[in-house]
């Protein structure tokens, strides 16, 4: 009985130890050698060890079941994760552990789409998770991290490529249009009669032609083409890839242009007047009244002797062109009568006749006598103190200028004007000769009217002596 007693305890007590391990839940610890961030082609060992677990399950690793413990060695080609079961009965317990994998990885890569053939641009990178830089066929190897020149003569795509210390890589590629600095220089405008200038240059082209006016020319070059009209020009461009192009252009034909030419229209015997003029595009100007060649823009001083008509003439390549000022020369009507300038019309011309000059009291004083007629031939008094005041009288006196030796003038703004009136009268001798020749014949009916009326408007005190 006592034997079976102790069987029995024992039997309990081992029962009671499964129920207690029993009663436990499955657990699992998983861990790594390194950190869980890994270049693409690192490997990396996951360890894992399970208790109160029946079956231990990681189904990235494998579909069947694992030991309770254990370490692998993976290399994934891509960030994973890794679940890790531990199951017992209707118990289990889940564990995971995330692989970060870097690829080589180009953050920026930048150069310019479109650049000349003359010009340097650069290429930019910045690249991570890689060894080195590779770009396009260059052997260098390059920091992860840089700027190299870029000049090219064709349309190039530029690669370049991030490579891990494992030998992979990712690349990108880039083009980049080649645009050629080609020039094309011809003036727009040529003076009728010259030569146009033409030059050109076409890197990528194998001949030119310009039609109507030459066969196959080089590629760069210059040619010289009269022009007398407005002349269309066109150009073909034969490129390298068998294709052309066409370029039209004018070359229009201008001929001098006289922009001004004018000058006093009216003068009185004796007068100088100004003559201005403004030419563009000319080779040379003339005037009809001198014998010099004169500059594309000034003025002389003429002095004509009767009316007028000044041509300037302006050439350019033997063409002429011409324009025509004409000038008036006024002449003060002989005295018919007098009046007061109160009584004077409107819009009528007044002529001013400086004819006696007084230089008694040189260099203080010169004197001037000066006769106003107007148009219809009337001599005008009243202009000038005592009849008006000094300030009014300036209304009809503005100005003196004073003429030098060799043409220059000045003008002379401090003078007064004083009329001279008297009552005297001076007695005159004076005396007529009249022709009574056979050469008077036709005029003599004229002639006789004309002394009548002399001897009618003399003064009584005239003494008058007629010969025949």
């Amino acid at each position: 009985m006592k034997t079976i007693r102790l069987s029995l305890l024992f039997a309990i007590s081992l029962l009671a130890i499964v129920l207690q391990v029993s009663a436990k839940k499955p657990q699992i610890k998983v861990s790594t050698n390194k950190s869980n961030t890994i270049l693409l082609g690192d490997s990396i060992t996951i360890s894992w060890e399970a208790k109160y677990a029946k079956d231990v399950f990681c189904y990235e690793i494998s579909n069947k079941k694992l030991p309770h413990s254990g370490s692998i060695t993976v290399a994934p080609q891509q960030t994973s994760s890794y679940i890790f079961f531990s199951n017992k009965r209707n118990q289990s317990k889940r564990k995971r552990i995330n692989i970060t994998v870097l690829p080589p990885t180009i953050v920026n890569f930048n150069l310019p789409a479109e650049i000349t053939d003359e010009e340097t641009a650069s290429i930019n990178w910045v690249v991570e998770n890689a060894e080195y830089v590779k770009i396009g066929q260059m052997d260098n190897k390059f920091s992860l991290t840089g700027k190299i020149p870029l000049r090219s003569n064709n349309d190039t795509t530029i690669t370049i490529t991030a490579i891990n210390k494992n030998g992979y890589a990712q690349s990108e590629s880039k083009k980049v249009k080649i645009n050629y600095v080609e020039s094309l220089d011809y003036p727009s405008r040529v003076a009728r009669n010259d030569n146009a200038n033409i030059s050109w240059e076409y890197k990528n082209a194998d001949s030119v032609k310009f039609i109507g006016i030459s066969s196959v020319l080089p590629p760069a070059g210059d040619i010289y083409i009269p022009v007398k009209e407005n002349r269309k020009i066109r150009i073909e461009i034969y490129r390298k890839d068998g294709t052309f192009e066409v370029k039209d252009f004018t070359i229009y034909a201008y001929d001098s242009n006289i922009k001004h030419f004018s000058g006093n229209k009216t003068f009185f015997k004796g007068d100088e007047i100004i003559l201005s003029w403004i030419v563009e595009n000319a080779d040379s100007v003339r005037l009809s009244c001198s014998d010099d060649v004169q500059e594309l823009k000034g003025f002389i001083k003429y002095k004509p002797e009767s009316d007028e008509n000044i041509t300037l003439t302006a050439y350019l390549n033997g063409v002429e062109d011409k324009q025509v000022f004409k000038t008036h020369i006024i002449r003060r009507k002989y005295i018919t009568g007098e009046t007061d300038y109160t009584k004077i019309r409107k819009n009528i011309r007044l002529d001013y006749e400086i004819f006696s000059t007084d230089l008694s009291e040189f260099p203080d004083v010169v004197k001037l006598y000066v006769l106003v007629v107007d148009s219809a031939g009337n001599f005008i008094h009243g202009l000038a103190p005592p009849t008006i005041s000094e300030n009014e009288s300036k209304k009809h006196f503005i100005g003196l200028a004073e003429t030098y030796t060799g043409g220059k003038s000045s003008s002379i703004s401090d003078f007064k004007v004083q009329e001279y009136v008297s009552s005297e009268i001076i007695p005159r001798d004076i005396s007529m000769v009249l022709d009574y020749s056979g050469s008077m014949q036709e005029p003599i009916n004229t002639l006789e009217y004309a002394a009548k009326s002399f001897i009618n408007n003399k003064f009584d005190q005239d003494k008058l002596g007629i010969m025949f």
